[in-house]
C-alpha cells in the first residue's frame, strides 16, 4: 500500500514537498488496532489531523499520541522537497502522445505536480514492491484527483509510468482517494502522516533557504529559528526515528539555467534535546 500527500502551495514557500508512506497491510495489524483505539479515546470526533489546522485544541492535544502511533507502522515514510526555482522537472519532449492526451483534463499548473507525484510513486514502487504484489495507491482528494474522471486518467498515467520504471510484474494496481475511507478514518489518518511530514519539511527547508543555509556534505545544521511549534514537534519525531517506521528525506534543487539538479539526502538527528540535520549532497 502507498499513500501520499503534498505541501508547499502557499506563497512565500521556497519548496514543494511530497510525502509517501509505503507499507504492507498484512504486517500492520498492530497499527490498525492502535488507530481504532486512538479514534475512540483521543480523537472520538471525525477531525482530520491536518498540518494547516493543527492549532485546533483537539488536534494540538492529539499530535503527540498520533505521532507515537505512527511509529508502530512497519514501513517507510519518504519525503521529497523540490525547489520552486528552476521551473519544470520534466521536458515536454520526454512525454509520449498518449500521455499528453491523458494530461489534457488537468490545468497546466496542475500537470507538473501530477507528473512529479506519479514519477516519485513509480520510483519508490520499483524498489519497495515485489513480483506479483497487489498495490493499493491512495491520495488525498484534491485538484489532482478531484473527480472520478481525473482518478481514472491518473491511474492510466501511473500504470504507464510504472511499466517503464519497474523491473517485475505486479498483479493489480488500484488507485483511490481518502473519499474511500470506510468511516474508521484509517485512510485519513494514514494520509495525515504524510501531510504532517510534507508540511514540516516545507517549513524547515524554506526557513533554511531564507537564512542562507545551503546543504553541504557532512555538515550538521541546526534547525532554523522561528519554526512553528507543530514543525518543531514533527521534526523532533522525525529525528527520534524509533519504532518500526523508517524515514528518508531528499532535497532536490532544480537549476534555472540548465536541466541539471542537485539532490541531497537529509538525516534528522536529535541531540541534547535539539534537532540537527546532517546533510549529504549528491549533485
Amino acid at each position: 500500500m502507498m499513500v501520499a500527500d503534498f505541501g508547499g502551495r502557499h506563497k512565500g514557500q521556497y519548496f514543494d514537498t511530497y510525502a509517501f508512506l509505503v507499507f504492507d497491510l498484512d504486517r500492520n495489524e498492530r497499527w490498525l488496532h492502535g488507530q481504532r483505539i486512538f479514534r475512540q479515546a483521543v480523537m472520538p470526533n471525525r477531525r482530520r489531523m491536518a498540518f494547516k489546522s493543527m492549532n485546533d485544541k483537539f488536534r494540538h492535544r492529539a499530535l503527540l499520541p498520533f505521532l507515537q502511533l505512527a511509529d508502530e507502522i512497519d514501513g517507510w515514510l519518504v519525503l521529497f522537497a523540490i525547489s520552486k526555482a528552476g521551473g519544470s522537472a520534466f521536458r515536454s519532449t520526454d512525454r509520449t502522445d498518449d500521455v499528453e492526451e491523458l494530461l489534457k483534463i488537468w490545468k497546466p499548473n496542475v500537470r507538473e505536480e501530477l507528473l512529479r507525484i506519479v514519477h516519485f510513486s513509480a520510483f519508490l514502487l520499483s524498489g519497495f514492491s515485489s513480483l506479483g504484489q497487489n498495490i493499493l495507491w491512495i491520495i488525498d482528494k484534491d485538484e489532482v484527483a478531484a473527480n472520478v474522471r481525473q482518478l481514472t486518467q491518473l491511474t492510466k498515467i501511473l500504470t504507464h509510468v510504472l511499466s517503464n520504471s519497474i523491473g517485475h510484474d505486479l498483479r493489480n494496481l488500484r488507485c483511490g482517494t481518502t473519499q474511500s475511507d470506510d468511516g474508521s478514518m484509517s485512510l485519513e489518518d494514514l494520509v495525515a502522516i504524510c501531510d504532517l511530514g510534507a508540511g514540516t519539511l516545507c517549513e524547515v527547508a524554506t526557513a533554511m533557504n531564507s537564512q542562507g543555509r545551503t546543504p553541504v556534505r557532512n555538515i550538521m545544521t541546526m534547525l532554523p529559528a522561528g519554526l512553528t511549534w507543530k514543525s518543531r514537534s514533527v521534526a523532533s519525531w522525525l529525528a527520534a526515528d524509533i519504532g518500526s517506521l523508517k524515514r528518508l528525506t531528499c532535497l532536490i534543487e532544480l537549476s534555472a539555467t540548465s536541466s541539471g539538479m542537485r539532490s541531497t539526502m537529509m538525516r534528522w538527528h536529535a541531540t541534547a534535546g535539539r534537532v540537527l540535520l546532517p546533510e549529504y549532497a549528491y549533485p
